[in-house]
């Protein structure tokens, strides 16, 4: 079969698969459209298909490119003139809305999924001339979950209009809980050429059989509804099991069933016994026939330094992904990698001596760069009931940086964000009070404790079920409140940025509820003092939020009990290059906020440039 697709001053053509450009020079740099079998390696996850720039807008109407397989395709564009909020293009004689988006290189974009092979993009007459066209190959890139709103809910909502103003447009597939409420989200995603796949689980009643898993995964809603792509079902582990032929059969007649087609099913899936057992292999290896896809969760908390946090990644990331090539060769291109989301609630976000945005930041680079991904399906992170919203704009926009504009250079670099902090020392009384000026309200009314555990109780993610926990976040500051005056503890905060915007978390507790295992929701009298900076009050708040159960562990709780805590965030502008941080264990100058006697646990004070997003938002 023969194409052409007339444009002013070309003429393109494809016979047989093969893509002939007659008048237009084929090249890999910017200056000339990069099109046909050919593409432009940006890194692991992106290629880019096509790219014109020119010095004045050109009033070409046709374009033309090959995607090189199926999968996704983002589209940007900069016109002559960019005052709508949405401009209107053909795509394979379908008129779309490209939305608009505020960038050096491109004002109006869309993300689409493409069959393999040639498309092509019609500018309708009368239309602002095209300054630059870009066209790339892009992973499938996920936000999960929706709807959902954080533990702590002071962070949120994360609803819809949030989501379209800070995340969406770096994001082609949602992962959601279909409801009714959301018919009308759901409907506009989908009108923007979005993916939407329901989240599942496993079956996993006595005796399964493999009809009984199939009904399980096949009345799912993400097989069932048609406004969605697919399932993903929580979770494989890496251990042999009764229900494992059960699971395998079931997935091989789903994938058999021609009511399904163009349905995916996702696995997600943790461990490395899902390369080196025989019944994981197997199912592994019908989720990849079945052209399913495995979603394989790597949650890694942070580490001390720099050094460590590089050794750490290859050794939990890039040596096990080469197993797992080896053992299925291939297999990256149907592979979601699922990275951790974890704030607080569950947090792998663990030191306060560490900025865990350039921990992201560095894990979604190696995805990029590192030989082993390469060619890499999907990217994810999990999840965002356990993140605070700067974390999830900072992950839109790395999602952007590494999976839309193909970079490789680190985006942390870009905004001076360090790994190791350096604004203030011993955040977590591990070295005692050292760095620290106390100012005890009374003889023996401050001090530095520790209590073995405490970390785990507070949800910080240290190696989950390992015992003994790593030392690290067990240590704290302890004040029993006087009635006379406060105690207070101040230190010097070094190396800030005037006009920069910083946040100061924290964490306290009732010393008496944790020690007992009785601990109860209250809010505590403590206040942050900040010299060297002006407070954002509608970023700032002080939260109560409660363990995990599975947190509570070897220690004086049982199975069924909690743990209080107070988590405490100030975000403020910095306006010189030095300040002061004071902490008292009263609410206020002259409130004891609470009674005489009471002793409080403080720590996890972690000071950090704060990622507002704003230079980015629509």
């Amino acid at each position: 079969m023969l194409i052409f697709s007339k444009c002013k001053k070309s003429t393109f053509a494809v016979w047989g698969g093969v893509f002939i450009c007659v008048g237009i020079v084929l090249c890999s740099g910017c200056a000339n459209m990069t099109l046909g079998n050919r593409s432009a390696r940006m890194n692991n996850l992106v290629s880019e298909l096509a790219c014109r720039k020119t010095a004045s807008p050109t009033d070409q109407t046709v374009w033309t490119f090959q995607n090189p397989r199926e999968g996704w395709i983002y589209i940007g564009l900069k016109v002559d003139d960019s005052t709508t909020d949405g401009l209107r293009i053909g795509l394979d004689n379908k008129d779309i809305e490209l939305d608009r988006f505020k960038s050096d290189s491109v004002n109006y974009e869309c993300m689409r999924w493409l069959s393999e092979g040639v498309h092509f993009l019609e500018m309708p007459n009368g239309e602002p001339g095209i300054r630059s066209l870009v066209v790339r190959a892009i992973p499938e890139i996920h936000y999960c979950r929706y709807p959902t709103d954080p533990v702590i809910k002071e962070y949120g909502p994360y609803d819809w209009a949030f989501l379209k103003r800070e995340v969406l447009p770096h994001v082609n597939t949602i992962v959601g809980l279909p409801d009714p409420s959301i018919d009308s989200d759901i409907k506009d995603w989908l009108s923007r050429g979005g993916k939407w796949i329901a989240y599942g689980s496993l079956p996993h009643t006595e005796g399964l059989t493999a009809d009984e898993a199939y009904r399980y995964w096949a009345n799912n809603p993400g097989f069932q509804d048609p406004r969605f792509s697919g399932l993903i079902a929580d979770e494989f582990q890496g251990r042999e099991n009764a229900f494992y032929p059960a699971w395998t059969d079931a997935l091989q007649r789903m994938a058999s069933n021609p009511d399904f087609a163009g349905k995916k099913f996702y696995g997600y899936c943790g461990g490395p016994g899902m390369y080196t057992r025989p019944q994981t292999q197997k199912l592994v290896r019908t989720v990849l026939r079945s052209d399913y896809c495995m979603a394989w969760e790597r949650y890694h908390h942070e580490m001390p330094t720099l050094a460590e946090a590089e050794e750490f990644m290859d050794s939990l990331l890039g040596k096990e992904m080469v197993k797992w090539r080896a053992t299925f060769p291939g297999c990256e291109k149907q592979m979601v990698l699922v990275l951790g989301l974890f704030t607080h609630g569950l947090s792998l976000n663990v030191r306060p001596d560490v900025d865990y945005k350039v921990w992201m930041d560095m894990q979604m680079r190696y995805l990029a760069t590192h030989p082993a991904f390469d060619g890499l399906f999907g990217v994810h992170f999990w999840v965002t009931s356990f993140a605070d919203e700067e974390t999830l704009r900072w992950m839109g926009q790395l999602y952007r940086h590494y999976a839309i504009e193909g970079k490789t250079n680190p985006l942390s670099a870009e905004y001076g964000y360090r790994y190791e902090l350096d604004h203030i020392q011993n955040p977590d009384f591990d070295n005692g009070l050292e760095h620290w000026s106390i100012e005890p309200a009374a003889p023996g009314s401050m001090s530095a404790g520790y209590m073995e555990r405490y970390a785990r109780l507070q949800s910080r993610y240290w190696h989950r079920a390992e015992f003994p926990d790593e030392p690290a976040g067990n240590a704290f500051l302890l004040t029993k409140r006087q009635a006379g005056k406060p105690n207070r503890a101040t230190q010097v905060i070094r190396n800030l940025e005037p006009g920069r915007l910083y946040s100061v978390k924290m964490i306290t507790a009732d010393y008496q509820d944790i020690r007992n295992g009785q601990s109860e929701e209250k809010r505590f009298g403590v206040s942050v003092e900040l010299e060297g900076g002006e407070v954002i009050p509608d970023k700032s708040f002080q939260a109560t939020i409660n363990s995990q159960t599975s947190s509570v562990v070897g220690m004086p709780f049982n199975g069924q009990n909690v743990a209080w805590f107070n988590h405490h965030r100030i975000v403020f502008r910095a306006t010189q290059p030095t300040g002061k941080i004071t902490i008292s264990d009263w609410a206020g100058p002259n409130d004891p906020g609470g009674p005489a006697g009471q002793e409080l646990m403080i720590n996890g004070i972690e000071l950090q440039p704060y990622y507002s997003g704003d230079s980015f938002s629509n």
